[in-house]
């Protein structure tokens, strides 16, 4: 399964106070302290990360009113899935992980200092989140050099497509096991900082809408509003 390598996880402060759920100006504002001590688990926490991105492509062979028949007999079904990535030519599997360091690092810290460890496990909410977003940046670019659209960037969790339906599907065209990412019972994955998404690509491909529309607390979320996904 091929891997893109040396892709960046280039964190920002906002980031990772933002994958506390905490707003970064007011912060700045209000609490130079917690700044400070974010700052220093981010300089702690870069050693911990494990950043790897690996993807698959498959060619699109047929499209039936609610699947997908992709090349090598596997395919995609689900309404919201047609109604994306009906179009596409070809379907890019991605499986991104920040490894389980940092998380093995979070269960240490967590009954001696457990307000350290929640910041640290965001900072690796975060890695994870900006890793998958450089990953789905190089596809773009490959697909603006063709002349071919993309679609938004689907993960399983979304609204309109739950984890039930979605990790199952996503496994089934990746070999995740065999790259140290599996499923647990509960249809999560394990190392738990990991996403898969699904990207469709081809000339007649739009992108419709964002990610955030497709997002169960898009009207909350505070990424949103400070202009962040």
């Amino acid at each position: 399964m091929p891997r893109m390598n040396d892709l960046p996880v280039d964190l920002d402060l906002d980031a990772v106070l933002l994958a506390q759920e905490m707003d970064p100006e007011l912060v700045r504002e209000r609490s130079p302290g917690l700044v400070e001590d974010t700052l220093k688990v981010m300089e702690e926490g870069k050693r911990f990360l494990q950043p790897r991105v690996y993807y698959q492509s498959y060619r699109v062979d047929k499209v039936f009113h609610n699947r997908l028949l992709l090349e090598g007999g596997k395919e995609l079904r689900g309404a919201f899935l047609i109604s994306h990535l009906a179009p596409a030519e070809e379907i890019v599997v991605l499986l991104c992980t920040i490894g389980e360091s940092l998380e093995d690092r979070v269960s240490e810290l967590f009954a001696q200092d457990p307000v350290q460890a929640f910041m640290l496990d965001a900072l690796g909410s975060a890695a994870v989140e900006r890793l998958s977003s450089n990953a789905v940046r190089q596809f773009e670019t490959l697909a603006e050099r063709k002349g071919w659209g993309v679609s938004v960037p689907l993960s399983p969790g979304m609204e309109s497509w739950t984890l039930e339906e979605g990790q199952p599907q996503i496994f089934d065209l990746v070999p995740g096991e065999e790259i140290g990412v599996s499923l647990t019972e509960s249809f999560t994955m394990r190392p738990a900082k990991s996403l898969s998404l699904l990207l469709g690509m081809g000339p007649q491909v739009e992108t419709l809408g964002t990610i955030c529309d497709y997002c169960a607390v898009r009207t909350t979320c505070r990424h949103r509003s400070n202009g962040g996904h």
